[in-house]
């Protein structure tokens, strides 16, 4: 083998990979660019004869270049019933998979024209993620079907077939019966009081997280707001002094917040179409990879090294994961209530 050979096709491919790399992080690092308007293009509007320069007519906005009506035009007309015919929603999803924090920067600095509405946005990829997941059948559902399909056999239980209630007559069984049941009224009685405070909170922190339950699944989209609503709180209180970035305001981060809700559903169609499983969690992506998509979206948004940044999303997850319970509890109470009233 010619070492020297080798040696130098690993150098050339290192070289490659370090120039497509540089390309990346310059095109991540820089906001989206628009062409340079002609300087000798010059329109009259066919809706309303205003002459102009430019692309779309200052005086009814009709775009200049309209022509007859093609295939393209049709599904654009067909992409404006679902409000997506008028931004580039591909765009503001390929700029949330591979550079989300710079792009929710260049939103909230106000190159917006050039992306999807977050709200709106997140509507469609979340009502997308549904239908997707009901496409596709939920890997607890296939592990039910398995499970009713092994035989089912009869286990002995031990110390039972030959006790003395089942080997015993009619008489002394009775006799039995009636002794082991004074024994329990006593038991039952002097534990009476601690049992049936457990047995209440238990219920009723069983009800309120069935109750929590039950409304995430009916109001998934409006879930998922509320959740970026409790994680922007906690973003808030540990990210928003950012020394390398300006201080963001609480409406701000909500609105990052929204955007990186968008790019965790988008992830967990591709995540559901890749692996052919659903799941009724808010989010389809395993945990370790939600966590991963978290940490790099906050790293290149609020500029912090990797150790504060995990320090910190650290932090917030706690302070969010003790907002989630209270909020649980307040759901829980009201949708009871409703629904018992």
């Amino acid at each position: 083998m010619d070492f020297k050979l080798v040696k130098n096709k690993v150098e050339k491919a290192y070289r490659w990979c370090r120039a497509r790399w540089a390309e990346f992080r310059t095109w991540q690092l820089t906001p989206v660019a628009y062409p340079e308007l002609d300087p000798e293009e010059y329109h009259t509007c066919i809706n309303c004869g205003e002459f102009f320069h430019g692309v779309f007519c200052p005086r009814c906005g009709q775009n200049a270049r309209i022509k007859r009506m093609n295939f393209k035009g049709a599904m654009q007309g067909f992409m404006d019933v679902w409000g997506m015919g008028s931004r580039s929603f591909p765009r503001a999803i390929i700029h949330l998979l591979f550079r989300p924090g710079y792009m929710i920067t260049d939103y909230i600095d106000g190159r917006r024209q050039a992306f999807f509405p977050p709200f709106k946005m997140l509507f469609i990829v979340t009502t997308l993620a549904l239908v997707v997941g009901y496409l596709i059948p939920d890997a607890t559902d296939k592990s039910v079907a398995d499970m009713s399909a092994v035989p089912q056999t009869e286990v002995p239980v031990p110390g039972v077939s030959d006790s003395p209630l089942a080997t015993a007559g009619p008489e002394e069984s009775d006799a039995k019966i009636t002794e082991n049941n004074g024994d329990a009224e006593e038991l039952a009685g002097r534990d009476l009081d601690v049992s049936y405070r457990k047995g209440n909170f238990k219920v009723m922190a069983r009800r309120m997280i069935d109750a929590y339950e039950s409304f995430a699944k009916a109001n998934k989209a409006l879930t998922l707001l509320l959740h970026q609503l409790l994680f922007t709180i906690g973003v808030f209180v540990f990210f928003h002094k950012s020394r390398n970035f300006r201080q963001l305001s609480f409406p701000e981060q909500f609105i990052g917040q929204t955007l990186i809700a968008s790019q965790l559903q988008f992830l967990s169609i591709l995540y559901m179409l890749m692996t052919l499983r659903s799941s009724e969690d808010a989010y389809a992506i395993p945990g370790w990879m939600f966590v991963l998509v978290l940490l790099i979206d906050y790293k290149q948004l609020y500029r912090y090294g990797w150790v504060q940044t995990i320090l910190r999303t650290v932090g917030a997850a706690m302070l969010v994961f003790f907002l989630i319970i209270m909020t649980c509890f307040l759901i829980g109470v009201g949708y009871i209530i409703m629904v018992e009233a």
